[in-house]
């Protein structure tokens, strides 16, 4: 395949357990079932940051967020990291980005050529010890709005707009590339399903009978996150029956997305490029969607940390699945390939995917993936690995928990303690340590938002005073 273009489709906030191909046999996602069958499925993928921006930050540089200072929803990334864009971009390559990545200041691009259908989101930051929880924040999760997102006129919610702008201008984009032998690679990021639960009402009541199964709740539940659902979000007080409609809900909006992504992909095949055009289709991070009593994110358990990835190219891997653990970091070094770009030299904590893909290399069963989080509401720095069948979770001055997710998928047992996980534990807090050192995280954290909340504290004056330039 020479000079293949590059079709990059992310969605936000979306849990693999919601989607078809994924094993959800409730849900109505024909276009990513579609898409997973003409390519390859890992089964078992990580964001590198359970969290919007550290996560986008860390998934456009391909390297860890401790190592970018990526830390928390107001780290912006720096202009200086080359980022995929740029490689492609210097590999001859049109790089329009269509939606969100949640980039923060003043530049917008990082290496894309241009950047639609996204409001301007200013570096800011906060001072660990000094969260105000919103006990009623459950709320802006449960309250589902019904609207017609096609036929309605005026005032819309931001999801709605942005997503259904984000593909009518892909769509454009798409139809215009008819007969040009310039190679692209179009990245069209999507909101959907990231609350609050906006959703077409018929599509919403489509699923009124259908079987979703209750959230798994029970069993163990780390300290770190009771604090997190209960105090913070206040998700103990949402009822049976605002779970279940919440569900159903997200489950709605899963399917709306697969509808636009369908649109896109039918855009491509029109274009005349389909047969020549690699699909990698992905989430920024999961969504909770009540397990273990959790909405949103910002936790370890695989409906957080998981995602949904497949890379579909004409010809190669066609209906293969991969079961070995990998990472968002690896797409950079995949890209990268798939470019035949050997001369970018940068830093780059992954691995490539594409010989999985194209068949000339077997999975690393034996290689360690790794998450962490630093944002708001916790004692210190925290980091994941994931290794074979194990994930070890480490939060500073809170303990540590470990889960065998083939025995136990729904991390209900904390194994931490048990006699017969001693060495298994050694060997995962040796491979989570190396080259991470959660004190001296610490203190970097701690004056990176103090140097971000001052600045977001002055943009905001600036905002609402007026700019004079003293002329």
């Amino acid at each position: 395949m020479s000079k293949p273009n590059i079709l990059f489709l992310i969605s936000d906030e979306q849990s693999p357990r919601t989607v078809g191909c994924y094993g959800a046999d409730f849900m109505r996602t024909p276009n990513l079932d579609r898409l997973a069958s003409q390519g390859t499925l890992f089964e078992n993928a990580y964001c590198a940051f359970p969290l919007c921006v550290p996560g986008r930050n860390s998934l456009m540089s391909g390297q860890q967020c401790h190592k970018i200072k990526a830390y928390d929803i107001g780290s912006p990334l720096a202009s200086d990291l080359p980022t995929w864009a740029h490689m492609l971009a210097r590999a001859g390559y049109r790089t329009p980005l269509h939606g969100k990545m949640h980039f923060l200041g003043a530049d917008q691009l990082h290496g894309f050529e241009e950047h639609l259908h996204e409001k301007e989101h200013g570096i800011d930051g906060f001072r660990w010890g000094e969260e105000t929880g919103d006990g009623t924040a459950y709320e802006c999760v449960t309250k589902i709005h019904f609207t017609d997102t096609l036929k309605s006129v005026g005032r819309r919610d931001y999801n709605l707009t942005w997503d259904t702008a984000s593909r009518d201008s892909a769509i454009a984009f798409l139809d215009a590339r008819k007969g040009d032998p310039e190679p692209f690679c179009l990245t069209v990021s999507f909101n959907f399903p990231h609350y609050p639960l906006v959703v077409d009402r018929d599509v919403y009541e489509s699923y009124a009978d259908a079987n979703i199964p209750p959230p798994v709740t029970g069993g163990w539940r780390h300290p770190r996150n009771d604090h997190l659902a209960d105090n913070v979000w206040g998700f103990n007080k949402m009822t049976e029956q605002q779970t279940r409609a919440s569900r159903q809900a997200y489950c709605a909006m899963g399917t709306m997305l697969d509808a636009w992504i369908g649109e896109v992909l039918a855009a491509l095949g029109r274009s005349g490029h389909a047969d020549n055009t690699i699909i990698i289709y992905t989430t920024d991070h999961g969504e909770m969607w009540g397990e273990h009593g959790m909405w949103c994110k910002n936790c370890f358990y695989e409906d957080s940390a998981r995602v949904p990835l497949i890379i579909s190219a004409p010809g190669l891997g066609v209906g293969q699945r991969v079961a070995a653990p990998v990472s968002h970091l690896d797409l950079y070094p995949t890209l990268r390939d798939i470019v035949a770009a050997a001369d970018w030299k940068v830093p780059l904590d992954g691995r490539s995917l594409w010989p999985l893909v194209t068949g000339q290399a077997a999975p690393d069963a034996d290689r360690p993936v790794f998450c962490e989080y630093h944002a708001c509401d916790v004692r210190g720095p925290e980091r994941m690995v994931r290794w074979h069948q194990y994930k070890l979770n480490y939060y500073h001055n809170w303990g540590m928990e470990l889960f065998d997710i083939e025995c136990d998928p729904n991390e209900l047992v904390n194994r931490i303690d048990d006699p017969a996980c001693r060495e298994v534990v050694a060997r995962l807090l040796q491979m989570l340590m190396d080259g991470w050192d959660p004190i001296a995280i610490d203190a970097d954290i701690r004056i990176e938002q103090n140097r971000r909340t001052l600045i977001g504290e002055s943009m905001r004056r600036q905002k609402a005073g007026g700019f004079s330039s003293g002329v």
